[in-house]
């Protein structure tokens, strides 16, 4: 099988690269290409306004420090935006980031109501307020477990989201 062309790391000259800059650079002038917004101005602004597209943030911290939390905020905002999102979640199955995502739009506590320790049992009023708003957002979304992540998984989901 012949090697994929998207595999391959090849240094490329910085003519080219310059010239793909300066595109973008224009489309972002003329407002044709915008950041992902986030809730948090400070954090924003330190981005640049938001999360622009071909562009790396590694959000690091230990176990609990509120990492997801933080990626899931992110994301219900932008997708409240308009922005089309496809949470990719590595460790998390489909319905914990469902739930999650639940949870923050209507303020309670996700693993209460996941295992259904909320002691409001109102999930019909959950159904026909919060989650009705939540099925309108262009959200997506991958579970997965560790051992699911294979190097073709991994090139499937990247693909659809291209």
């Amino acid at each position: 099988m012949p090697p994929d062309p998207l595999d391959e790391v090849t240094p490329k000259d910085l003519g080219a690269v310059l010239d793909h800059t300066l595109d973008r650079m224009a489309r972002r002038a003329r407002g044709e290409e915008r950041p992902v917004p986030l809730p948090w101005p400070n954090v924003a602004h330190t981005l640049g306004e938001g999360l622009w597209g071909g562009t790396s943030v590694a959000l690091l911290g230990d176990s609990g420090s509120g990492k997801t939390q933080f990626a899931l905020q992110a994301s219900l905002y932008a997708a409240e935006s308009g922005v089309p999102i496809c949470y990719v979640a590595l460790q998390s199955a489909e319905d914990q980031v469902a739930a999650r995502l639940l949870a923050l739009r209507a303020g309670r506590n996700w693993a209460e109501l996941y295992t259904g320790r909320d002691g409001r049992a109102d999930i019909e009023e959950l159904r026909r307020t919060h989650a009705q708003a939540i099925r309108a957002l262009p959200i997506h979304i991958v579970g997965g477990s560790a051992g699911r992540w294979s190097y073709h998984n991994v090139r499937a989901v990247s693909a659809w989201m291209r």
